[in-house]
C-alpha cells in the first residue's frame, strides 16, 4: 500500500473548473489522495469550503476567480 499525495494550486483549480465544473473541483479534493499540498489562495480557499461541506459558496468562489 503506498501513500498518494496530490499537488493543488490556483491554476489546477480553475483549470479543472473550466473542464468540467464544480464537481471536478470537488472531486480533486476528496477523491484518491491521503494528503494534499495546497498553494495558492484559492486553492486554500476551496478547501475550506469543501471541508465544511459548503457546495453552494464554492461555487461562487469560483466563478468570482473565474474572470
Amino acid at each position: 500500500m503506498s501513500f498518494n499525495k496530490r499537488s493543488i494550486s490556483d491554476e489546477k483549480v480553475l483549470e479543472s473548473y473550466h473542464k468540467e465544473g464544480v464537481s471536478a473541483v470537488w472531486k480533486l479534493y476528496t477523491k484518491g489522495a491521503d494528503a494534499l499540498i495546497l498553494s495558492g489562495t484559492l486553492a486554500k480557499e476551496c478547501h475550506k469550503l469543501i471541508c465544511t461541506d459548503n457546495r453552494v459558496e464554492l461555487e461562487e468562489t469560483l466563478k468570482n476567480w473565474d474572470r
